[in-house]
């Protein structure tokens, strides 16, 4: 499985929705291009990662992720995109798996960061799901929740090969940690869960960019703090079997 990683520039968002999606159908035509199966995208890009002004436009989310769905039918690639929900007057942060035009699975967050987040939006309950796409059972987190794990491992248990983590680190809202997510604690959540991770970021200034994918054995491909479209072949065979050797989940308690 080949899979993309759009690090975008926060400051290349627009306040116009119909701007956000026509750069999504731009990043979804490259990674066609490149060959890639699925492209992971940034927290929140389509509205911009704002929680007061997303929480303002969660009653354009449907319309967003029908128009996100056929960008990836229209390219041929499955799409990760995050963008904000409302349902029966609650408003959530969601990350949405489309691919062939199809939502095949939705993720409400559970886990808010900081004030902003819960100032805006609620948690949500439900855990994440697993579903098979290209030979692979993916599952879906976001940002802040790949930092706690237990949501990794639930979605390990269920069967997943690869999580899928749209992400808005800063470099100054966690001050030292921040620079440790995508160095230390995405690849360890690789490592004890035996799947593979796609941590998409937005680059610097405001971010500090280094979007991830990882395996099994660690990090495999690290972006720098630019803007960016990498692509990246992970081996889902490989992994499985290597479940033999490096046996964490089948002897935890």
């Amino acid at each position: 499985m080949r899979v993309g990683i759009a690090q975008v520039a926060a400051s290349a968002l627009s306040a116009e929705l119909d701007l956000n999606v026509a750069m999504l159908r731009s990043l979804a035509e490259q990674a066609a291009r490149l060959h890639a199966d699925i492209l992971v995208t940034p927290e929140l890009m389509l509205t911009r990662y704002e929680p007061a002004w997303a929480a303002r436009h969660a009653a354009e989310g449907e319309w967003l992720r029908e128009a996100a769905a056929r960008i990836s039918a229209d390219a041929g690639v499955a799409l990760v995109v995050s963008t904000p929900e409302l349902a029966d007057g609650r408003r959530f942060i969601t990350v949405t798996l489309l691919a062939g035009g199809q939502a095949l699975m939705h993720h409400r967050k559970r886990i808010l960061f900081g004030a902003a987040e819960a100032a805006s939006f609620e948690a949500g309950s439900e855990p994440t799901g697993v579903v098979e796409l290209a030979g692979a059972r993916i599952g879906l987190a976001l940002c802040y929740e790949i930092e706690f794990p237990a949501l990794a491992r639930a979605a390990a248990r269920a069967g997943a090969d690869l999580m899928c983590v749209p992400t808005a680190l800063t470099e100054g809202v966690t001050g030292q940690v921040s620079e440790q997510v995508p160095k230390v604690i995405v690849p360890a959540r690789s490592i004890e869960n035996q799947m593979h991770i796609a941590y998409a970021n937005y680059a610097r200034p405001e971010y500090i960019g280094q979007s991830t994918v990882t395996g099994p054995l660690g990090t495999l491909m690290r972006a720098g703090t630019e803007p960016v479209l990498a692509v990246h072949a992970i081996d889902i065979a490989a992994a499985r079997a290597g479940r033999a050797i490096n046996t964490y989940l089948q002897d935890l308690p």
